[in-house]
């Protein structure tokens, strides 16, 4: 028995050593907030600001719609409406991508005769035409050129711009 009253007694100092502190802290902070005219119960309970009050008036008398609302359902009539206009883009999509292989077709014609023409041109006169075009568009000519007449006008072009045009040759055959 003299066991269980040991640590029953532990128990009761240990309860102790933590309750005489808070409850002289509370004593103490009492003593501070009468000396000070503080009232503490007006502390622990603060009145309610006011424009959040004005807020939740404002809020309670405003009614919200609400976020889902029953919407009818399509008619046979809408979705009729809706199947049209999908086939009428459907069909101008068509349209522009049968203008575009049209347009590509031409511009890749236009370029096979452009090589055509710088074919008949000296190669050195051809490297200065060469010298104020684009790099890109050189990039597309060339390929279409006889490969002799080529490599001569590549041979009279600057070697960092006939390197970076056979660059741009080779990605884009690898594309």
């Amino acid at each position: 028995m003299s066991k269980a009253k040991g640590k029953l007694s532990s128990i009761k100092s240990g309860i102790l050593t933590l309750l005489i502190p808070i409850v002289t802290f509370v004593i103490f902070v009492f003593i501070f907030a009468a000396m000070s005219n503080v009232n503490i119960m007006a502390a622990l309970d603060p009145p309610p600001d006011p424009a959040l009050k004005e807020l939740l008036e404002e809020t309670e008398t405003h009614v919200e719609e609400p976020l889902y609302r029953e919407r009818p359902f399509p008619s046979d009539s809408a979705w009729a409406e809706l199947e049209e206009e999908k086939e009428r883009l459907e069909k101008l999509k068509e349209e522009v991508q049968h203008y575009l292989a049209v347009r590509e077709s031409a511009k890749s014609e236009d370029l096979k005769s452009l090589a055509n023409l710088y074919d008949s041109i000296g190669r050195e006169k051809l490297a200065e035409i060469f010298s104020n075009m684009d790099d890109t568009l050189v990039a597309k000519v060339i390929p279409l050129m006889k490969s002799r007449g080529a490599a001569k006008v590549l041979a009279f072009m600057e070697p960092e711009r006939a390197a970076k045009i056979s660059r741009m040759i080779m990605t884009r055959e690898e594309e």
